[in-house]
């Protein structure tokens, strides 16, 4: 009791000065900026588990023991200043913001419009839909409406050997390596009679495919026209060489992913579902005016549960929509490897601006000096470092929870995939493994299992002369 004193009495100091400051910085206009002073009356917040905005603290039994989060944050800062006590309360099972059904909301708009509770708190959008229940205090943050999607899987790394160069590239270099061997051929075997000798125009072509990669030729050009033509073919085999193999040095250690949808458009060929928790979304993409947003809401799937999407989006067999910020801690706490590998992504164009505010009862007393708080907190920057401080603490109790027991036949598999993350993560470079090279021995291979066909080839041939000769 003796605490619970002091705190009003530090909470009424907290008021006084605030007050002093507002009625110095706005002498005119005191009586307006005058925040109520409620003597720590005991007001009822009404609030769920909603991560990043609120977020629970649970014992080992599964009850919750204390409250933390954007949302929890600002209603403190408010009780602070107005000196006021909270009594944390939910909305019934399931109805989370509650839905108009049959001319009554339930959830915790109902329970604001029946009066059993003061302010509602729980990453709220400001909507007019809801505006005839309950009031909105001043907007304490804004989210846009997002689509999280599966990150594509990394491509083969046997494949990194094509990757330095794009698809025109290569052509380009193939053309102009085929363009010189003709070149070359016709300088030394039809037009050019001054060398030692004519060569061949198969080895013609061998010695250009070897001078653009940088091997010695074993052959002197005698005349200038064909000696120029060669310090042209030493250039652009350097030029090419050097720019393969810079590239090729860095593509070995980095996983290159194939090209993913980043727009409304491109998600809307891709004819993959919607998901989200509600029906809320549907409506806002209904209403939307781009004709590939309304062609989305024809596919918008509701859910009650998330613990029913994830294995959905993990399986890349759907897209969730929600608000970016709910989004982005969803991927760092959930979808994130020690090595800081996500397997969810949030998609580029986003879309449908809101703001989130607190509820409050229809004509709430309390509408103005709550609204005058918020516009300092604001201005102080703190709704942001709450919620990045939200974020370190969810990571911190995440990582220090006891896991579940595995089974006998995934325990090997989990230590030494653990173990590896591990070491990837503390090591300061990368050692390059057999997966990195395998672009390098499949090519290896290849090269092998062509000389033995041509090599079956050559035999075959000399056992057919030598049978037509006998």
């Amino acid at each position: 009791q003796e605490e619970q004193e002091e705190q009003q009495i530090v909470a009424a100091t907290s008021v006084q000065q605030l007050q002093q400051e507002l009625m110095q910085q706005y002498p005119h206009f005191a009586p307006e900026y005058k925040i109520l002073n409620l003597l720590g009356a005991r007001l009822k917040v009404i609030t769920f588990e909603w991560k990043p905005s609120v977020l629970y603290i649970r014992n080992e039994e599964g009850e919750r023991v204390s409250l933390y989060g954007i949302d929890i944050e600002v209603v403190r800062a408010i009780a602070m200043v107005m000196n006021f006590t909270i009594n944390y309360q939910e909305p019934p099972p399931g109805e989370l913001w509650g839905t108009l059904n049959n001319g009554s909301w339930g959830g915790m708009v109902g329970m604001l419009n029946r009066n059993q509770a003061d302010i509602g708190i729980g990453n709220l959008f400001l909507t007019l839909f809801r505006n005839g229940a309950i009031d909105y205090s001043a907007p304490y943050d804004s989210e846009v409406s997002c689509f999280m999607a599966r990150t594509a899987a990394p491509l083969p790394r046997w494949q990194s050997l094509g990757f330095p160069f794009s698809a025109f590239t290569w052509l380009a270099v193939m053309v102009g390596t085929v363009a010189l061997a003709v070149v070359l051929i016709v300088f030394t075997s039809w037009l050019v009679r001054g060398e030692i000798r004519p060569l061949p125009a198969i080895l013609t072509a061998l010695q250009t495919v070897g001078t653009i990669v940088r091997e010695p030729v074993p052959w002197t050009p005698i005349r200038d026209s064909t000696r120029l033509l060669m310090s042209v073919l030493f250039v652009y085999g350097i030029i090419l060489t050097t720019a393969y193999s810079s590239n090729l040095t860095a593509l070995l250690t980095v996983t290159k992913k194939p090209p993913a949808f980043e727009t409304v458009r491109e998600l809307y060929d891709t004819e993959l579902p919607v998901s989200s928790l509600g029906t809320f979304f549907r409506g806002a993409l209904a209403s939307a005016v781009d004709p590939y947003l309304k062609g989305l809401a024809d596919r918008f799937v509701p859910y009650d549960d998330l613990k029913v999407i994830w294995p959905l989006l993990k399986n890349g067999e759907s897209v969730y929509l929600h608000n970016r910020q709910f989004l982005e801690y969803t991927i760092a706490t959930k979808f994130t490897s020690k090595t800081g590998e996500q397997s969810l992504r949030i998609m580029k164009e986003c879309f449908a601006p809101y703001n989130i505010a607190m509820a409050l009862q229809k004509h709430s007393p309390l509408k103005a000096s709550v609204d005058r708080v918020i516009a300092r907190l604001l201005e102080s920057g703190l709704v942001r470092y709450w919620f990045l401080q939200s974020l370190r603490l969810s990571k911190q109790r995440e990582s220090s929870e006891p896991q579940k027991p595995k089974t006998t036949e995934n325990q090997s598999e989990e230590a030494a995939r653990k173990k590896k993350e591990d070491a990837d993560a503390t090591k300061g470079f990368v050692a390059l493994s057999i997966d990195h090279l395998s672009g390098a021995f499949m090519f290896y291979g290849f090269a092998i299992l062509l000389a033995l066909i041509a090599f079956a080839f050559e035999i075959s041939v000399k056992v057919c002369c030598k049978n037509n000769e006998n």
